[in-house]
């Protein structure tokens, strides 16, 4: 069986870096797996990857393809006001590559998308990659593929109906630009039938309420992880590696951008402005990810350490060993590998009960989970964690959690009984 995946990226953010492990997992297993990107990570000569294909392998390439990036991004700007609030909460998918006729698309025998945003892929393409009337299964990283143009609705309902008057495009409008797009993603799904993969149950249960989820086939598959490689470790060891105090209690958070408004950080800072003084003393808060705006750093409650953007996963996994708590204050998330990541080198998790945290954080199993927003309950949760007399226990569960539940054999199984399944109705 040969599988093509299509994702914006093939390393940059945690849909590229799951779909990724989703691709050695089903290698592992005997499939045949090959990338279409727009955004390759090059940079050190062992970056090419034989198995991933660009769609900018030149100068020309890249430079059609940044003008559709800043093509979409224009266009929301003139539809929410000429104001850059919320300008990256949304996609239209009105431009993109044809990739219909490269060769890897015509041998596939499943079509596999992922995150497709931002300029890779248009509504149109789809449609042409939907003509060649090959099964398509689309893993859900965020709620995209069934509300207007949002990719976390946060409290609006209205993908659940017809999209409109959107509070993303500080719209008054009921027809207005998300309305639009949602009745163009209707014509499409009606023309072919994606298999929906939301990776949470909680993503499932927000596409079985949308009006364009709500008749689409739904398989709810976690991600992989490579859990021979996020692992257990020597905790001191890693903070000698890292250059961290071997005296100090340290709390870990990283993301992406860890300042995006969903990722929750000015929570976490309440959090730890909470805590008694002495667990404040005795706490370093180490970062890891991008920051748009460094200042919010400054006069932080605690002593800091910003990591910057860390892209290898050496460095990655001794961060996580290195710490006595990770924390994600996200107000809204899918599945985070982060949390994935951090319980399978066996530290324990604190953060809300949101997205698909709860269906890997067992609250006070193998970590603490407070009500949404609710602050001093996540203040609550490490200082619980912090003290908890059988904090080894906490990390044994987490590690447990994750082997049984997202290892790679486990979710490659799935998926294969996925596209046997996609092609077999396919023919039918």
């Amino acid at each position: 069986m040969k599988v093509l995946m299509l994702n914006t990226s093939d390393r940059k953010g945690g849909a590229a870096i799951a779909a990724q492990r989703l691709r050695q997992a089903l290698e592992q297993a005997g499939v045949e797996v090959t990338m279409i990107v727009r955004d390759p990570l090059r940079g050190k000569p062992d970056d090419d990857d034989p198995g991933v294909i660009s769609v900018s392998a030149n100068w020309w390439s890249r430079a059609i393809n940044r003008l559709r990036f800043l093509w979409e991004r224009w266009v929301i700007f003139c539809h929410n006001g000429f104001t850059r609030r919320d300008l990256f909460a949304v996609s239209l998918a009105d431009t993109g590559t044809d990739v219909s006729r490269m060769k890897a698309v015509r041998e596939a025998d499943v079509i596999h998308l992922h995150w497709i945003n931002q300029g890779f892929l248009s509504l149109g393409d789809l449609r042409k990659i939907a003509a060649l009337g090959k099964p398509i299964v689309w893993t859900l990283h965020d709620l995209w593929p069934v509300t207007g143009i949002c990719h976390h609705a946060w409290e609006c309902t209205r993908y659940q109906d017809l999209c409109g008057s959107c509070p993303f495009l500080h719209s008054d409008k009921p027809a207005d630009l998300s309305r639009r797009i949602q009745q163009k993603k209707a014509t499409l799904y009606a023309f072919a039938t994606p298999h929906l993969v939301p990776v949470s149950e909680w993503l499932a249960e927000k596409c079985r309420e949308s009006a364009l989820g709500e008749n689409l086939p739904i398989t709810r598959i976690p991600n992989p992880l490579d859990t021979s490689f996020f692992s257990p470790g020597d905790q001191q060891k890693a903070r000698t590696k890292l250059g961290l105090p071997a005296d100090k209690t340290i709390l870990l958070m990283g993301a992406a951008r860890i300042d995006d408004p969903v990722k929750g950080f000015p929570l976490l800072r309440e959090a730890l402005a909470m805590l008694p003084a002495e667990r404040k003393q005795e706490l370093v808060c180490v970062l890891f990810g991008a920051f748009k705006d460094q200042t919010v750093l400054s006069d932080f409650p605690v002593a800091v350490d910003w990591r910057g953007t860390v892209s290898d996963r050496e460095v990655l996994r001794e961060l996580y060993r290195a710490a006595d708590i990770f924390a994600i204050p996200s107000l809204e998330d899918n599945l985070p590998n982060t949390v994935m990541e951090a319980m399978a080198c066996a530290t324990p998790v604190v953060g809300f009960r949101t997205g698909g945290i709860p269906e890997m954080v067992d609250h006070q199993e193998n970590g603490y989970l407070a009500p949404r927003n609710d602050v001093p309950d996540l203040a609550r949760g490490i200082e619980w964690v912090l003290t908890h007399l059988a904090r080894a226990t906490l990390a044994k569960n987490a590690r447990e959690k994750i082997l049984r539940t997202f290892s790679i054999a486990r979710v490659a199984e799935q998926y294969i009984e996925l596209y046997a399944h996609v092609t077999i109705r396919d023919l039918s």
